[in-house]
């Protein structure tokens, strides 16, 4: 064909017009490959993360068959749960107890005799002291127990913040020494000092809050604590507070009344089920594992060599013999 003096023959090269086309084609059949390609590791990617997900399930299991609560659980229960109840670690022992309550273990108090008219009264500078018998903490006078603690008062602090200076004090931990609180008794305000310890020897005196300072004038009332008294089993027990844990081995009781001529029976018995439970539990997550690998080894997990080395690992250490600290298999069983 000719245009003027140009003339078209074909391509100047000699190759095909449909070069082009065929070349693209060719890409299009690799571009084909690489979306294979991309499709086949997203789908693996997402594999791995379902793997990883019952890999971790199987993680807290296994972790949970660590803990000695799992292989010793007990069932408790108390014939009368308004007056004790009761609660067991592992290493409690299954038998029936009968518990009778005389007395429960009260604690110190110091109440201000005299309260102020309002809330917003001011107390006037100063500086508020008392003794504690018990804390371990702020040893101010040097002496022995019962240490002194000191608050100052500022010209404009109120009876709240009095009480709010008095409960930030360091007392060695948040179980022990006092808190203290504001009592709005219908016409006056009183500060009331109220142990966190209870019971009434530490390390031999009767009260745990003595000389506490006058405040405003008022003089405060200090309570005399008591113990708990009870029996089990006909044996005479004491305790400092309600919650009596070193009596039972592996037992915790939670005194809440007294009992009465009847008493009151706790029981603590093996809790097979429980266990069975774990167990069970425990075979689920492991064979979710193994299947999850087996349907998926020759598809998105094909050819990977972790997959495989997962499920050696896992059989390998359910063969592999538990050792004591003196490196002897474990007994009765060593192997899981």
């Amino acid at each position: 064909m000719a245009v003027g003096n140009v003339t078209f023959a074909g391509m100047a090269s000699g190759l095909p017009a449909d070069l082009v086309d065929k070349l693209l084609e060719a890409q299009k059949t690799r571009l084909k490959s690489y979306e294979r390609d991309k499709t086949f590791f997203t789908n693996q990617q997402t594999a791995f993360g379902e793997l990883e997900t019952r890999m971790l399930a199987l993680q807290t299991k296994a972790k949970e068959l660590q803990d000695t609560t799992a292989w010793a659980p007990h069932t408790v229960s108390s014939s009368d749960e308004d007056q004790v109840t009761v609660t067991a670690d592992s290493t409690a022992q299954p038998a029936d107890h009968t518990i009778h309550v005389t007395q429960l273990a009260t604690y110190n108090t110091a109440v201000m005799d005299t309260g102020v008219a309002t809330s917003a009264t001011l107390l006037g500078a100063g500086t508020f002291t008392f003794e504690y018998d018990g804390s371990t903490q702020n040893n101010l006078d040097g002496n022995a127990p019962p240490y002194q603690y000191s608050v100052a008062i500022g010209a404009t602090d109120t009876i709240n913040d009095l009480a709010a200076s008095i409960n930030a004090l360091d007392f060695g931990s948040t179980a022990s020494g006092l808190s203290a609180s504001v009592l709005n008794d219908g016409s006056t305000y009183r500060l009331v000092l109220t142990a966190k310890d209870g019971g009434t020897v530490y390390p031999g005196g009767t009260k745990r809050i003595t000389n506490v300072s006058a405040l405003g004038g008022s003089n405060f009332t200090v309570s005399t604590p008591t113990n708990a008294q009870l029996t089990i089993d006909g044996v005479a027990v004491s305790s400092p507070t309600n919650q009596v844990s070193d009596a039972l081995t592996g037992v915790t009781l939670n005194l809440k009344q007294l009992t009465g001529a009847a008493g009151v029976t706790v029981s603590i018995q093996n809790d097979k089920s429980a266990l069975k439970t774990t167990l069970n539990s425990f075979v689920d997550s492991f064979n979710e594992v193994i299947d999850y690998v087996n349907q998926h080894k020759t598809d998105t997990l094909s050819g990977e060599s972790l997959a495989r080395s997962v499920i050696s690992q896992m059989r390998n250490v359910l063969n592999t013999q538990t050792q004591t600290a003196a490196n002897t298999p474990l007994t009765p069983f060593s192997t899981l």
